[in-house]
């Protein structure tokens, strides 16, 4: 089914045996470096709070599993735990079902919910992004790895207390040096470290990999690196997978120039992390060979195809002040690289102090994030918030706001047409985090009760508008519950008529009812709620 379970032999605790459910993109082929780097950095982070915790990992072979497999998994936990990662989108739509099955699970039987760094979208299909704000309004602490992801967010409804932005999952993991034939393979000169993925292997891609290896020969002949290929997708220990066939590839054109280049297997995280930490320099199309070289303070150029690409890479580099070492690929392939890099390399050393400066602010907020989240799964006590929205301090939140928006309106139109309307949000939000810290009222991201025409554009265009806090909490509890309670026979009303949701296709759906014949909170939809007293109330709510 693939669930695979994690349990490290410790004498028990004071307390009650912790259980958590933890989804991670691990567990088949192709093995990615990043999703196994993010899930080995969160079953630390947990142990670390509680060495005899169970954890249950659910990986990508398990994305087939049925409500009722995930039910009987999830009734022995304490908690669901996703794993960072970016598949909160229609590019991968098997995960993203498996994800929302998983959520609407744990929150039917009202378990708390948390998550790591996650990208969501920008690719979302009408149905799949309901779905996903349905679900996203029952997480407790939701992390976001970007400034647009958490525009989209926001913008999808999810409140700013329980959104909260962070670095990659991975960002402190620690490396470990390499033995074996890896080992000896690794240059004892100072190198550059390069990742590139499929779609430079393409047949229609061979001339920008051959412009890219000449750019690299000038490159090593310049500064004196060494060129070494790390691959981050494909058969562990093997040069034989999908980034492994572009190492190739670029070796043997690098070898018709005269200069050497050291082929590296996919290795584990720990050793991939080492390895990158200690190259002089990084150029990656990869996301997390950046996240490994930021928290190395290793100067590093992001390479992106897509806006989604773009969106993540500059997001990694953008925690550490370095968000503008990015370039689109095909500028690369048609000569740019050369000019990127040598603007790396001569200020190289201000880009690391930068970055080991940005290292302890990170560390602080990781400390408040793990706080925040282990206090939301219920394993600490409740965490009293200081900082502004997202878990961040307003006047940076505002700050990083500001600098994501100008990357936005810097990029080009087909880039940042699938986040238009997260940039739009993020607009409105940047004055949210500015004004957050007042003294007085709680502002919300919508204010005004009049609707400007932005607003009247964004509602024609996603079918919903969020304008904001209605109701306390406490209050929308008591409106769960009544619903609840009318299904389940509790309260009696004829004036209420319920449709029992089948799982069955639209046209074949039962008619709606005044009560089921067994009580069950299966229910597709519930109407004639305004002849209920408390719904009433709502209903009149100016």
């Amino acid at each position: 089914m693939g669930i695979l379970s994690y349990r490290l032999e410790i004498p028990m605790s004071i307390h009650a045996q912790r259980s958590v459910v933890v989804i991670a993109d691990v567990g088949t082929e192709p093995y990615h470096v990043g999703d196994e780097a993010m899930l080995v950095a969160n079953l630390e982070m947990l142990r670390r709070h509680d060495p005899a915790v169970h954890v249950t990992v659910i990986g990508r072979a398990s994305a087939a599993i049925q409500e009722e497999e995930a039910a009987a998994t999830l009734a022995a936990a304490g908690g669901l735990f996703i794993s960072g990662g970016g598949n909160l989108s229609s590019s991968w739509p098997g995960l993203l079902h498996q994800r929302l099955l998983w959520l609407r699970e744990a929150r039917r039987l009202c378990l708390p919910i948390v998550t790591g760094g996650q990208t969501i979208g920008p690719e979302l299909t009408a149905i799949e992004r309901s779905a996903l704000a349905e679900t996203l309004a029952e997480v407790e602490h939701f992390g976001v790895r970007e400034l647009p992801s958490a525009a989209l967010a926001l913008q999808m409804g999810l409140l700013p207390d329980r959104l909260h932005y962070q670095t990659d999952d991975s960002f402190f993991l620690a490396g470990r040096q390499p033995n074996g034939a890896v080992a000896s393979a690794c240059p004892d000169e100072p190198y550059l470290a390069i990742t590139l993925d499929s779609a430079f292997g393409a047949a229609s891609a061979a001339a920008g990999l051959g412009s890219l290896a000449a750019q690299l020969a000038r490159i090593a002949g310049e500064t004196g690196l060494h060129i070494v290929f790390v691959p981050h997708v494909g058969p562990l220990g093997s040069l034989d997978g999908e980034d492994g066939r572009v190492g190739s590839a670029l070796g043997q054109r690098l070898r018709a120039k005269g200069v050497e280049c050291t082929l590296l297997p996919v290795m584990p995280p720990e050793e991939t992390v080492w390895l990158t930490q200690q190259a002089a320099l990084v150029v990656s199309s990869r996301y997390h060979p950046l996240v490994f070289a930021t928290a190395g303070a290793v100067p590093c150029l992001g390479l992106y195809r897509d806006s989604y690409t773009r969106i993540k890479l500059q997001g990694a580099l953008a925690h550490v002040g370095q968000e503008a070492c990015c370039l689109p690929a095909t500028d690369a392939e048609e000569g740019g690289l050369v000019g990127a890099v040598r603007r790396l390399w001569a200020g190289r050393e201000e880009a690391s102090a930068t970055m080991v400066r940005a290292r302890a602010r990170i560390a602080f907020h990781e400390e408040r994030r793990w706080a925040r989240l282990l206090a939301r799964l219920g394993w600490l006590p409740a965490f009293e918030e200081e900082s502004g929205p997202l878990g961040w301090p307003a006047g940076q939140l505002a700050v990083a706001a500001l600098a994501a928006l100008a990357r936005e309106r810097e990029a080009r139109e087909d880039e940042t047409k699938p986040w238009r309307a997260a940039v739009s949000y993020l607009e409105r939000s940047v004055a949210l985090a500015g004004r957050s810290n007042r003294p007085g009222k709680r502002e919300t991201v919508e204010e005004c009760t009049v609707l400007t025409e932005q607003q009247w554009n964004d509602y024609a265009r996603d079918g919903f508008l969020h304008l904001g806090k209605v109701l306390e909490p406490v209050e929308l509890e008591a409106l769960r519950q009544r619903a609840d309670d009318l299904a389940l026979g509790k309260v009696r009303n004829l004036d209420v008529q319920m449709q029992l949701d089948t799982g069955g296709v639209y046209e074949e759906l039962p008619g709606a009812v005044s009560s089921f014949d067994r009580g069950t909170i299966l229910y597709r939809k519930i109407q004639g709620l305004e002849t209920d007293e408390l719904f009433s109330g709502l209903v009149r709510n100016p």
